[in-house]
Protein backbone atom coordinates (compact mmCIF):
# COMPACT_ATOMS: atom_id res chain seq x y z
CA UNK A 1 0.00 0.00 0.00
CA UNK A 2 3.06 2.26 0.84
CA UNK A 3 4.35 1.83 -2.61
CA UNK A 4 1.14 2.22 -4.52
CA UNK A 5 0.58 5.50 -2.39
CA UNK A 6 4.11 6.44 -3.53
CA UNK A 7 3.22 5.91 -7.49
CA UNK A 8 -0.18 8.14 -6.91
CA UNK A 9 1.60 11.04 -5.61
CA UNK A 10 1.69 13.39 -8.37
CA UNK A 11 5.10 14.68 -9.48
CA UNK A 12 5.70 18.76 -8.63
CA UNK A 13 5.72 19.71 -12.52
CA UNK A 14 8.03 22.86 -11.36
CA UNK A 15 10.49 20.09 -10.14
CA UNK A 16 10.67 17.56 -12.78
CA UNK A 17 13.95 15.43 -13.94
CA UNK A 18 15.94 16.02 -10.85
CA UNK A 19 19.53 14.20 -10.72
CA UNK A 20 20.21 12.13 -7.51
CA UNK A 21 23.90 11.21 -7.94
CA UNK A 22 25.14 14.88 -7.11
CA UNK A 23 24.73 17.98 -5.02
CA UNK A 24 23.32 20.06 -7.64
CA UNK A 25 22.90 22.64 -4.56
CA UNK A 26 26.47 23.02 -3.73
CA UNK A 27 26.98 24.21 -7.04
CA UNK A 28 26.90 27.89 -8.11
CA UNK A 29 25.87 27.43 -11.70
CA UNK A 30 23.18 25.44 -10.93
CA UNK A 31 21.88 27.92 -8.26
CA UNK A 32 22.48 30.92 -11.19
CA UNK A 33 19.99 28.48 -12.86
CA UNK A 34 17.37 28.57 -10.53
CA UNK A 35 17.35 32.42 -10.28
CA UNK A 36 17.07 32.57 -14.01
CA UNK A 37 14.30 29.88 -14.23
CA UNK A 38 12.21 31.30 -11.70
CA UNK A 39 12.81 34.65 -13.36
CA UNK A 40 12.09 33.34 -17.12
CA UNK A 41 8.66 31.71 -15.31
CA UNK A 42 8.17 35.36 -14.10
CA UNK A 43 8.99 37.32 -17.04
CA UNK A 44 6.65 34.64 -19.17
CA UNK A 45 3.27 34.86 -16.25
CA UNK A 46 3.40 38.63 -16.38
CA UNK A 47 3.68 38.90 -19.86
CA UNK A 48 1.03 36.56 -21.04
CA UNK A 49 -1.41 38.59 -17.56
CA UNK A 50 -0.73 41.68 -19.57
CA UNK A 51 -1.78 39.99 -23.03
CA UNK A 52 -5.10 38.79 -21.87
CA UNK A 53 -6.10 41.44 -19.10
CA UNK A 54 -5.20 44.46 -21.54
CA UNK A 55 -4.36 43.67 -25.09
CA UNK A 56 -6.57 40.97 -25.06
CA UNK A 57 -4.92 38.90 -27.49
CA UNK A 58 -4.69 35.19 -25.22
CA UNK A 59 -7.96 34.33 -25.64
CA UNK A 60 -10.37 35.03 -28.97
CA UNK A 61 -13.82 36.36 -28.09
CA UNK A 62 -16.55 34.27 -28.89
CA UNK A 63 -20.48 34.37 -28.48
CA UNK A 64 -20.04 32.17 -25.29
CA UNK A 65 -17.39 34.01 -23.39
CA UNK A 66 -18.69 37.56 -23.64
CA UNK A 67 -22.39 39.90 -22.55
CA UNK A 68 -23.83 41.98 -24.87
CA UNK A 69 -24.54 45.27 -23.49
CA UNK A 70 -26.85 47.19 -26.36
CA UNK A 71 -27.13 46.38 -29.78
CA UNK A 72 -26.27 48.79 -32.86
CA UNK A 73 -30.37 47.88 -33.78
CA UNK A 74 -31.01 49.42 -30.21
CA UNK A 75 -28.75 52.15 -30.29
CA UNK A 76 -30.07 53.37 -33.86
CA UNK A 77 -33.94 53.44 -32.46
CA UNK A 78 -32.81 55.90 -29.55
CA UNK A 79 -30.70 57.96 -31.50
CA UNK A 80 -33.33 58.33 -33.84
CA UNK A 81 -36.31 58.98 -31.61
CA UNK A 82 -34.47 62.36 -30.21
CA UNK A 83 -31.87 64.53 -30.66
CA UNK A 84 -29.19 64.01 -28.28
CA UNK A 85 -26.49 66.26 -26.95
CA UNK A 86 -23.72 64.56 -29.58
CA UNK A 87 -25.65 64.68 -32.55
CA UNK A 88 -26.35 68.63 -30.99
CA UNK A 89 -22.28 69.47 -31.07
CA UNK A 90 -22.25 67.27 -34.09
CA UNK A 91 -25.16 69.72 -35.80
CA UNK A 92 -23.19 72.55 -34.49
CA UNK A 93 -19.67 71.64 -35.72
CA UNK A 94 -21.34 71.09 -39.36
CA UNK A 95 -23.32 74.73 -39.05
CA UNK A 96 -19.69 76.36 -38.48
CA UNK A 97 -18.29 74.59 -41.60
CA UNK A 98 -20.67 76.47 -43.60
CA UNK A 99 -23.54 74.02 -43.82
CA UNK A 100 -27.14 75.01 -44.40
CA UNK A 101 -29.28 74.02 -41.38
CA UNK A 102 -31.45 71.79 -42.94
CA UNK A 103 -28.59 69.73 -44.37
CA UNK A 104 -26.95 69.86 -41.00
CA UNK A 105 -29.96 68.59 -39.30
CA UNK A 106 -30.00 65.82 -41.70
CA UNK A 107 -26.53 64.36 -41.04
CA UNK A 108 -26.26 65.16 -37.51
CA UNK A 109 -29.94 62.92 -37.17
CA UNK A 110 -27.85 59.91 -38.76
CA UNK A 111 -26.81 57.48 -36.71
CA UNK A 112 -22.89 57.87 -36.25
CA UNK A 113 -21.50 54.09 -36.27
CA UNK A 114 -17.89 55.39 -34.78
CA UNK A 115 -19.37 57.31 -31.95
CA UNK A 116 -21.31 53.95 -31.47
CA UNK A 117 -17.47 51.89 -31.35
CA UNK A 118 -16.26 54.81 -29.16
CA UNK A 119 -18.69 55.32 -26.49
CA UNK A 120 -18.16 51.60 -25.62
CA UNK A 121 -14.51 51.63 -25.59
CA UNK A 122 -14.05 49.59 -28.91
CA UNK A 123 -15.63 46.67 -27.61
CA UNK A 124 -17.68 46.52 -30.70
CA UNK A 125 -18.58 43.17 -32.53
CA UNK A 126 -21.29 41.22 -35.00
CA UNK A 127 -22.45 37.86 -34.71
CA UNK A 128 -21.77 35.95 -37.99
CA UNK A 129 -24.40 33.61 -39.72
CA UNK A 130 -22.65 30.60 -38.09
CA UNK A 131 -22.56 32.31 -34.69
CA UNK A 132 -19.04 33.50 -34.98
CA UNK A 133 -17.78 36.74 -33.43
CA UNK A 134 -16.44 38.99 -35.92
CA UNK A 135 -14.40 41.90 -34.10
CA UNK A 136 -15.28 45.29 -35.39
CA UNK A 137 -13.56 49.43 -35.27
CA UNK A 138 -14.59 52.48 -36.28
CA UNK A 139 -13.03 52.11 -39.84
CA UNK A 140 -14.49 48.49 -40.56
CA UNK A 141 -16.39 49.54 -44.34
CA UNK A 142 -20.12 48.75 -44.80
CA UNK A 143 -19.15 46.23 -47.42
CA UNK A 144 -17.28 44.56 -44.89
CA UNK A 145 -20.05 44.29 -42.38
CA UNK A 146 -22.90 43.64 -44.90
CA UNK A 147 -21.13 40.85 -45.71
CA UNK A 148 -20.19 39.23 -42.44
CA UNK A 149 -22.63 40.65 -39.79
CA UNK A 150 -26.37 38.92 -39.70
CA UNK A 151 -28.24 42.11 -39.86
CA UNK A 152 -27.93 45.15 -37.40
CA UNK A 153 -29.25 43.20 -34.65
CA UNK A 154 -26.46 41.31 -35.00
CA UNK A 155 -23.96 44.06 -34.13
CA UNK A 156 -23.08 44.50 -30.41
CA UNK A 157 -21.23 46.35 -27.98
CA UNK A 158 -20.40 43.99 -25.31
CA UNK A 159 -17.67 42.91 -22.56
CA UNK A 160 -16.13 39.72 -21.72
CA UNK A 161 -17.84 37.93 -19.11
CA UNK A 162 -16.34 35.36 -16.59
CA UNK A 163 -15.76 32.20 -18.97
CA UNK A 164 -13.51 34.63 -20.66
CA UNK A 165 -11.31 35.03 -17.92
CA UNK A 166 -11.26 31.88 -16.50
CA UNK A 167 -9.71 30.70 -20.21
CA UNK A 168 -7.69 33.18 -19.87
CA UNK A 169 -6.53 32.10 -16.41
CA UNK A 170 -6.06 28.45 -17.47
CA UNK A 171 -4.26 29.35 -20.66
CA UNK A 172 -1.64 31.31 -18.78
CA UNK A 173 -0.93 28.07 -16.29
CA UNK A 174 -0.81 26.24 -19.05
CA UNK A 175 1.99 28.31 -20.72
CA UNK A 176 4.18 28.53 -17.32
CA UNK A 177 3.93 25.06 -16.98
CA UNK A 178 5.10 24.17 -20.83
CA UNK A 179 8.00 26.64 -20.83
CA UNK A 180 8.67 24.89 -17.17
CA UNK A 181 8.77 21.11 -18.27
CA UNK A 182 10.44 22.68 -21.45
CA UNK A 183 13.45 24.48 -19.77
CA UNK A 184 13.74 21.66 -16.89
CA UNK A 185 14.27 19.13 -20.06
CA UNK A 186 16.83 21.05 -21.52
CA UNK A 187 18.82 21.77 -18.44
CA UNK A 188 18.97 18.61 -16.73
CA UNK A 189 18.44 16.15 -19.77
CA UNK A 190 20.26 18.05 -22.44
CA UNK A 191 22.85 20.82 -20.15
CA UNK A 192 23.82 18.53 -17.54
CA UNK A 193 24.32 15.58 -19.72
CA UNK A 194 26.77 17.31 -21.61
CA UNK A 195 28.33 19.00 -18.84
CA UNK A 196 28.37 15.66 -16.10
CA UNK A 197 27.10 12.99 -18.33
CA UNK A 198 24.26 10.24 -17.69
CA UNK A 199 22.62 9.16 -14.31
CA UNK A 200 24.77 7.14 -12.55
CA UNK A 201 22.17 5.64 -10.62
Amino acid sequence: MINFKKHMIMKNPFSLFKRSDIDLKGKWWHRLFVVLYITLLLAVAGSASIGHFYNKEVVPEQSFNITVIKSWEDYISVQSGSFSEAQEKQYNTYRASGMSPEDAKRLAEQPSFSSFVRQHNDKVGCFTKDNGLYTLSEYTSDDTIAELCNGDSSIVAYQENWIYHLQGIISIILLVLFWSILIQFMYHKVFLFILLGSNKK
